[in-house]
């Protein structure tokens, strides 16, 4: 399991990278964005990381829940189709 520092540094990075690039999106002269378009950005950066750690965070539960009813399942399957033995 990684440190949670590391998982908070790579959160970080993402939200700045994607806010950099929707800044980059919307303004493609470096010209001075208006207030607006600064808000927006965050708001799509913030959209962004949170979708990608809602992914992360579903994965991370349901895979430990998966090892573990796997075999279960398997057995009973198994026996459904009379392969047991």
């Amino acid at each position: 399991m990684a440190s949670p520092l590391i998982g908070i540094g790579a959160v970080n990075a993402l939200l700045f990278a994607a806010y950099s690039k929707l800044k980059q999106i919307q303004n493609p002269f470096n010209d001075e964005l208006k207030i607006w378009q600064i808000g927006l950005a965050g708001a799509g950066a913030g959209n962004y990381v949170f979708f990608f750690q809602s992914q992360a965070h579903a994965k991370s539960q349901s895979l430990p829940t998966f090892i573990n009813t796997f075999p279960t399942v398997c057995r009973s399957s198994q026996f459904s189709l009379g392969l047991t033995g």
